[in-house]
């Protein structure tokens, strides 16, 4: 049902682009696609999430009778067709006939194809301001090109059996521990939880594609609204809460209140410009009354001890940290490299074929750097606090993928 409301708006929004027809009634569309169909879209999702998070914990309490957290962790692997993974599998398998060299085969037809199919993600998915693929079609052939470079050693393809053999092995001992009947409730427990992961990616695929829609019906709404003179350019709309713009629909606001309230926010947000630390007003003061506060010799940098998070895929590494503040920084990434970052979404995701390992400060078990990361068999670490400021780029890090630790093997 979700689908085919996208698709009625992305038909509707593609016959505009083409110059086949305008949007009849901008504004009744996208006062109806931000204020219902976009929250049906988003409570479903996190609804989802809900029922995911709250029977992933039961089912884990109930497994590890059986497995030990490592084999747990393995029973999350291997899931077929992962929505937001597709594209990252269809782009590896062209940049391998490209590296063959196939004669006479249209690479640019298939290249285009993928993009047609995919192009509403993009590096920064929760960021309606930031274009996506369809936009900038130059990111996803960017993105081809590096896996060209790459040899088949680094292919997902390979990683993914990877995983679903270890499933498969786990699922064996499992079995050599029980009896009959209850290995096959095991064995049903388990396809339950991998179903309900699979449902739970196919939902965030789902908003994703809305968060597509709001982008554009928005950027469509604010041009119509330039040429009315409300506002100054479209551009500015980034500056108003949906819910002014609802008021100005609504008749409870006039163009006059809009523009002031797009100056205001300017000024706030221009304020922050130079504002680094977020989140963290106020941390080292309570601290210091804590007596936590660490020894700010050596330049001010935090002990390196005690670098623990949440293990979100098996396995330990050595290798190079190195450290990311935002994907602005992504092609800093070099081949073997541990990356270390707060967070990761969709526009991360071919990077990890090159990486031997990850730690983030935020997520659980279910996001989308613990998931991406078994698929791609990388030892990973998710809920890692201050993870950026007790590593240094450059260190030589050893991360246990199933205990959660970090340890620092080189001071800078």
């Amino acid at each position: 049902e979700l689908l085919e409301i996208y698709n009625e708006y992305k038909e509707k929004y593609d016959s505009h682009l083409a110059g086949q027809a305008s949007i009849p009634n901008i504004k009744k569309d996208f006062y109806h696609l931000t204020k219902k169909v976009y929250l049906r879209s988003e409570t479903t999702y996190f609804w989802q999430i809900f029922i995911n998070t709250i029977h992933q914990l039961l089912y884990k309490d109930s497994l590890l009778k059986y497995v030990s957290e490592s084999e747990y962790l393995s029973l999350l692997g291997g899931i077929d067709n992962i929505s937001h993974l597709l594209p990252f599998y269809e782009m590896w398998d062209l940049s391998r006939k490209i590296r063959g060299e196939v004669a006479g085969y249209d690479f640019r037809t298939e290249a285009k194809q993928i993009i047609d199919r995919y192009g509403y993600h993009s590096d920064k998915e929760l960021d309606i301001t930031y274009p996506c693929y369809y936009e900038e079609p130059e990111v996803m052939i960017d993105m081809i090109r590096d896996m060209v470079s790459l040899e088949d050693s680094y292919s997902p393809v390979a990683d993914k059996e990877k995983c679903a053999e270890m499933y498969e092995e786990v699922l064996q001992s499992i079995a050599g521990k029980v009896s009959p009947g209850n290995f096959k409730s095991i064995r049903k427990k388990v396809a339950n939880m991998r179903s309900m992961l699979w449902w739970r990616e196919e939902f965030r695929d789902v908003s994703t594609r809305f968060y597509y829609l709001l982008r554009v019906y928005t950027i469509e709404y604010a041009k119509s609204l330039q040429a009315k003179g409300v506002l100054e350019n479209w551009e500015d709309v980034w500056f108003l809460k949906v819910g002014n713009l609802w008021d100005y629909i609504e008749h409870k606001a006039d163009p006059e209140g809009l523009q002031e309230l797009v100056r205001k926010n300017k000024r706030y947000y221009n304020a922050y410009r130079n504002y680094m630390s977020e989140n963290e007003i106020g941390t080292i003061f309570s601290e210091m009354a804590a007596g936590k506060a660490g020894n700010p010799g050596a330049g001010g940098q935090t002990d390196c001890d005690g670098i623990k998070g949440l293990g979100a895929n098996n396995g330990t590494v050595t290798g190079v940290a190195r450290v990311i503040e935002d994907f602005s920084q992504i092609d800093r990434l070099q081949k073997g490299d541990i990356l270390v970052t707060r967070f990761t979404d969709t526009g991360w995701t071919p990077k990890f074929a090159i990486l031997s390992g990850i730690v983030t400060e935020y997520g659980g078990i279910l996001c989308h750097a613990a998931i991406v990361s078994r698929e791609y068999g990388i030892p990973a670490i998710v809920c890692c606090k201050d993870a950026m400021k007790k590593i240094r780029d450059g260190q030589i890090i050893t991360v246990d993928g199933t205990t959660g630790t970090v340890t620092v093997q080189s001071k800078l």
